[in-house]
Formats: structure tokens, C-alpha cells, sequence
């Protein structure tokens, strides 16, 4: 399976695939600052649900409003500042729950720069709301979006705003937020790697509809509900290939399935073709298993 996954690695790993992925819309924005590039990609992240297309409208909009150094521009903002700015909308999130999530992004920054001059150390400043780097990955998610909500007024609270930042209890995957750990942990393309507090060995797959099939496929889990169990069984099995980096494949795995390449059952005129087809079990007994 490592020798298949790995040539499906160097295939995935050039640049024209970017754009099958919400990562793009941060390598479009790339800043000079890693503090503000912090910024994009969390709000990158979060917002990437639903069409392509809106997310992108969506959030070229949002960027452009928070100036070429969004992190100082919201640890300086007011809500009076952002009224004036005109803030779009997005599906789940009325501009009042947008408004919200970016005053709270601001006061994040404003808390970690107080005890960074404190002398504490220095990871970027919203790494630093992910607790105790010793704490398991889902400790870590939690103790984010528990720093998140503390400084949320219980009526800014709304099903948009919390379903922007997720729970932080229950066995939800945490998809968006395991996305952005893939990306600010990773060193290796298409990945940012600017987090140092935080292990490759540890992160946790972003759990969508495309790697809940194909870790069904390749037998990495056995079970049918989209949950944090079962991105921790995938990531598991990942990382039995690849100990140092379970995540190394993850970018290409889901590459078939978003670009139309896979229906995650047998098709007569897709999978013969797939460069999954000799470890996957819906091809299995239909082609030899040599080179494998």
C-alpha cells in the first residue's frame, strides 16, 4: 500500500492541483508577516464549506477588507471600524456572526501580544490559544474553541457563530479545524508549516465525505458515521505508513474524489483507471494485486 500511496503522492503534489482546494485561496494570499498569514488561513479554513465558487467570492471580499496585515488590523479594530468596513455574509454566517468571529480574532491577538511581552514564549499569536502543547490534538482543538467562545457575549452566540468555530465537546470530526492544523503544521507542499508547537505525528485527518470513503476503501476504518473516531482510525492507519507524518497523503487521497475520479463504489468506467484500483476493496478480485 505505501509504494501505491506514494506515487499517488508525487502525482497529486503539483502545483495545478492546488485549486481543487480551499489552501489556493492562501497561497493567493500569501503575506510577508507569518502572523497575518495565521490569519488567512484560519478564516480560509472555517469558512471553506459549501460551493467552491462562493467560498472563493465569499472570501476574496472578506480579505480584501482587512488590508495587507489582517492580524494587526484586527488587534486594532473596533466594532465601530468594522461597521464602516460593510462586511459580506456567508450562508450560516449573517454579517453580524462575521463581525463577531473577527473582533474575537482581534482579541485573541490582543491577549497572546500582552503575554508575549510578558516574557512568556513566542508561538504565533492565535497557535497560542490552542493550549498545552503536551495535550492531545483533541484537548488542543477544544481548548481553542473554548478561548474562542469565553470572550463571546452568550447573545452574539449565535447557530451561525457556533457553527463557524464548532463544538468543543461531543464527537464531531472537526474537520475545518484539523484542516488548518494540516496546513500550519505541515512543512511540506502544499502545507505552510508555521506552527512549532504542534507534531506532524499527531494531527488528526480533516474528515470529509471523500477520505471517510476511500479510508473505508483501503480498510483504514470500519466504521460508517463521519466522526472524530473515525478520522482518529484513518489517521491511524495513515501513520502505520508514514509514523513521522500520517498526514503526508492526505492531500492526494481526497484528489480523486473531488476532482470527479471516484464515486467511492464500483464504476465500470472510473475505476479501472485509478491509481487506487490495486488496494482498494471496490476493485478487489477485478485485477491483479502485482506491484502493490
Amino acid at each position: 500500500m505505501k509504494e501505491t500511496l506514494e506515487a499517488l503522492y508525487a502525482q497529486y503534489r503539483s502545483a495545478q492541483y492546488l485549486d481543487s482546494d480551499p489552501l489556493a485561496l492562501v497561497h493567493n494570499h500569501i503575506a510577508d508577516e507569518e502572523r497575518d498569514i495565521e490569519v488567512i488561513a484560519l478564516l480560509c479554513a472555517l469558512f471553506a464549506y459549501g460551493r467552491v465558487s462562493a467560498i472563493q467570492s465569499f472570501l476574496q471580499d472578506l480579505l480584501e477588507s482587512l488590508s495587507d496585515h489582517p492580524s494587526d488590523f484586527l488587534a486594532r479594530t473596533t466594532p465601530a471600524s468594522l461597521d464602516r468596513v460593510g462586511l459580506p455574509y456567508y450562508r450560516f454566517q449573517s454579517a453580524r456572526d462575521v463581525r463577531s468571529i473577527l473582533l474575537r480574532i482581534g482579541a485573541l491577538i490582543r491577549e497572546s501580544n500582552i503575554a508575549h511581552r510578558s516574557g512568556g514564549q513566542s508561538p504565533l499569536p492565535l497557535e497560542r490559544h490552542f493550549g498545552n502543547p503536551s495535550t492531545s490534538t483533541i484537548l488542543r482543538i477544544a481548548h481553542f474553541q473554548r478561548s474562542f467562545l469565553q470572550g463571546v457575549p452568550k447573545s452574539h452566540r449565535t447557530p451561525g457563530l457556533l457553527h463557524w468555530i464548532g463544538q468543543a465537546d461531543g464527537r464531531g470530526a472537526r474537520k475545518r479545524l484539523c484542516m488548518f492544523l494540516r496546513w500550519m503544521v505541515r512543512k511540506e507542499h502544499p502545507d505552510l508549516g508555521l506552527y512549532s508547537s504542534f507534531s506532524p505525528d499527531k494531527l488528526i485527518v480533516p474528515l470529509d465525505v471523500h477520505i471517510g470513503r476511500i479510508g473505508r476503501n483501503l480498510n483504514l476504518t470500519s466504521r460508517k458515521t463521519q466522526d472524530w473516531e473515525m478520522a482518529a482510525q484513518i489517521s491511524g492507519g495513515l501513520s502505520r505508513l508514514c509514523p513521522e507524518d500520517p498526514l503526508r497523503y492526505d492531500f492526494a487521497l481526497t484528489r480523486p474524489g473531488i476532482l470527479g475520479q471516484c464515486r467511492g463504489t464500483w464504476h465500470a468506467k472510473i475505476c479501472p483507471n485509478c491509481e487506487l484500483r490495486t488496494i482498494c476493496a471496490q476493485t478487489e478480485g477485478r485485477f491483479s494485486t502485482e506491484g502493490q
